[in-house]
């Protein structure tokens, strides 16, 4: 018999390969969701805060006291 070399991969491995790639990638998008939420909050934070201090600006410009 001839001593044969194994070259590439089985189905098998490819199958475990590809299912650790889906579990990562569904760990991940979880993760991704929860900062996309937070960035959102952060920038509607930040937007109400200069409109606080564009109104507070007006107000002192008109000679308006709060």
């Amino acid at each position: 018999m001839k001593n044969m070399k194994k070259k590439g991969f089985t189905l098998v491995e490819l199958v475990i390969v590809i299912a650790v790639i889906a579990i990562l990638a569904g760990v991940l998008i979880g993760t991704f969701s929860t900062v996309i939420t937070r960035a959102n909050q952060s920038k509607a934070l930040q937007l109400l805060r200069t409109e606080i201090t564009e109104i507070e600006m007006v107000h002192a410009m008109s000679g308006y006291v709060m």
